[in-house]
């Protein structure tokens, strides 16, 4: 890519862009495209964050309570990780907005 000229910012604000770089980006925002619409709907899990401070705290004295009740010395608690965050990835907008880009651009109809 670093073969490839940059656009030109002309005395009026216009863009000039080099018809090469234009085939380029085009390509680029194409390929863009494809990406996000092959990631759509794929499942994406976020680690778990340390449980806080206060959660942990909690979790002490339900221990606590349960072993008292039970007549048994209560274990020590530490903090844990919390469960992964599961979620579909969703690009619609993107996509959405690629479009919208390539059409001004390029006039393509997205």
């Amino acid at each position: 890519m670093e073969a490839t000229p940059a656009a030109t910012r002309l005395p009026n604000g216009d863009l000039l862009i080099p018809a090469a770089t234009a085939l380029l980006l085009r390509d680029v925002l194409q390929g863009l495209q494809d990406d996000l619409v092959a990631l759509h709907g794929k499942a994406i899990a976020e680690p778990g964050e340390l449980e806080s401070a206060d959660q942990t705290a909690h979790r002490q004295q339900a221990v606590e309570s349960l072993s008292a009740a039970a007549g048994v010395k209560a274990p020590t608690v530490e903090m844990r990780q919390m469960p992964d965050v599961h979620s579909l990835a969703n690009s619609t907008r993107p996509v959405e907005r690629l479009s919208a880009l390539r059409s001004l651009l390029f006039g393509d109809p997205g």
